[in-house]
């Protein structure tokens, strides 16, 4: 899990306290904004590190459900982002192609021995035979019932194909040393439109 702290300055706090509810409103914006800058800054830069599409992180899936999670403290000026680094399905990494060899999607190398199938629930993922799982022949009976017309069928044990998240913890620690900056980045451009804000009152 790649945790991330957002924390602005003290004297800031003091002085969005002195000055109201225009430069309170702007300091939680600017929490905020930097929690969505630095989530997408992860997503970019583990793309970019293992050769998956950003998509592959943020699309809907059960992968993906709870993967970011973000919490915003008004009391003391501070945000924290977490972003969940279990593998990602290879379904989600780019269109599945199977050949002799195994199983490519998108950039990925191809997994050897890997095979496309489609579970009872309508689920379509790739997936690689465990220790002890024999390939059922077309034309043979599937467990639990009917006929094999494919060889995409296989016994249990299977294992569904993921891309690991390796190189988590090198990307959560490059976009936690630049928040900062960014964070008084965006406390200037707030701060200014507050200020307008106040101007015009």
């Amino acid at each position: 899990m790649i945790r991330i702290a957002i924390t602005g300055a003290r004297q800031a706090q003091r002085s969005a306290e002195r000055a109201g509810r225009e430069y309170a409103s702007a300091q939680v914006r600017t929490l905020r904004k930097t929690t969505d800058w630095a989530r997408s800054q992860i997503q970019r830069g583990l793309a970019r590190e293992h050769r998956i599409p950003v998509k592959a992180l943020t699309r809907g899936g059960r992968g993906n459900r709870g993967r970011v999670r973000t919490s915003i403290r008004r009391e003391d000026n501070s945000a924290y982002l977490w972003f969940g680094v279990r593998p990602v399905a290879l379904r989600y990494v780019g269109k599945l192609s199977q050949n002799r060899v195994g199983v490519k999607a998108g950039r990925q190398a191809r997994r050897a021995g890997a095979f496309i199938a489609t579970m009872g629930s309508g689920y379509t993922s790739a997936f690689s035979r465990k220790a002890g799982a024999q390939p059922i022949a077309p034309g043979a009976r599937k467990p639990g019932g009917g006929i094999n017309a494919t060889d995409q069928y296989t016994t249990l044990p299977i294992a569904e194909e993921t891309v690991a998240l390796e190189r988590a913890d090198d990307v959560g620690a490059d976009v936690q040393a630049r928040v900062p900056e960014r964070y008084r980045e965006l406390a200037r451009q707030e701060l200014r439109f507050a200020n307008t804000r106040i101007a015009r009152r």
